[in-house]
């Protein structure tokens, strides 16, 4: 704790002493700070850290910073800070927070934006639900999935979709590392090299060699009386998957839907079936358009999404302490699904 106290008031020396270069409001005077929570399920060694710094109004801060302590992560903060610039300085993009720097503090590289204020899209449907108001929840549904479908195009496109062959090169990359996780025979591994192997085109629709979000999710879009924001680029890279991010937001609903997504297996395979495969329901027929829009075609479902369910095995393994057996079950079951 000690050692975090000291590393608090050096960061907030360079807030003050930086207050001109980063052309932050009034004076730096009376600031103060706040932790952000960490999302579940993340594990402390794995952890980064996110202090709010405001004045006189907790709510109103001015300014965020981000950091972790595990060096083997130091280059996820870089490398966020430059796909940040990127995004505004060539892309044009003006809906993630502007990138103020990335200093080393204490040896530790640290980002620093400008704090963006809002709710997230996912605390939004949390208290439409808990209003009751089934029509504003589908009417809410609907807005951030086009919403999504708008950040997308404006990150991606123009996307030009590669071969097979350069896509699951990329999925290799990650495919032995699921194979580890999820403990399956060599049988099982050849079935279902067997079915990514088997797209019946040379190029593959919805991909394409773009800026991958990699945690693309309603928690990470803010929207507020100055816009909507897309923040932690954590998972930023650069990737020929495109298609991951449009999987990724909806797999996100899926389980916002889905209750019980982590503790009855059968019914969520069931439920992933229904309404994820076959779009059945008004959020499924969503669903549907949503990855449309991205160039994912129905008839093609059961193949991008095996490719997504390895793709995420590996990011919850990387961000956990223990892959736990229950979610082993899960994943190996909508696996099974999918190559039956």
């Amino acid at each position: 704790m000690e050692e975090q106290a000291g590393f608090i008031l050096a960061l907030r020396r360079h807030l003050v002493d930086n207050w001109a270069a980063y052309c932050l409001p009034g004076e730096s005077t009376n600031i103060a700070y706040r932790i952000r929570q960490a999302p579940k399920g993340r594990s402390a060694e794995k952890m980064r850290f996110v202090s709010l710094w405001f004045q006189d109004n907790p709510e109103e801060p001015f300014a965020a910073a981000k950091w972790t302590l595990n060096q083997g992560m130091f280059d996820k903060i870089r490398q966020e800070y430059r796909f940040m610039l990127w995004l505004r300085e060539v892309k044009n993009v003006q809906f993630v927070p502007k990138p103020l720097g990335c200093p080393e503090i204490s040896g530790v590289p640290v980002l620093i934006e400008r704090a963006v204020q809002g709710r997230s899209f996912a605390h939004s449907l949390i208290a439409l639900e808990a209003a009751q108001d089934s029509k504003k929840f589908s009417q809410y549904f609907e807005e951030i999935l086009l919403k999504a479908e708008e950040i997308l195009k404006q990150i991606q496109d123009p996307l030009e979709p590669v071969s097979k062959q350069e896509v699951l090169e990329e999925v290799d990359s990650f495919f032995f590392r699921a194979e580890k996780i999820l403990e399956w025979s060599e049988e099982k591994s050849r079935e279902i090299k067997r079915v990514l192997n088997s797209f019946p085109f040379g190029t593959i629709p919805g991909s394409g060699d773009a800026l991958l979000i990699g945690a693309f999710a309603p928690r990470n879009i803010l929207t507020g009386s100055s816009g909507t924001f897309l923040i932690d680029l954590e998972f930023s890279r650069r990737s020929k998957l495109a298609f991951l991010d449009s999987l990724f937001f909806t797999f996100s609903l899926f389980k916002f839907l889905h209750k019980s997504f982590e503790e009855n297996s059968e019914e969520t395979v069931s439920f992933f079936q229904e309404k994820i495969l076959k779009g059945e329901n008004e959020f499924g027929k969503r669903f549907e358009l949503f990855l449309r829009s991205r160039s994912i075609l129905k008839e093609n479902f059961e193949w991008y999404w095996l490719i997504f369910l390895l793709y995420e095995v590996v990011y919850l393994d990387s961000i956990s302490d223990l892959f736990l057996p229950s979610y082993r079950f899960l994943f190996n079951c909508l696996i099974d699904l999918l190559i039956g």
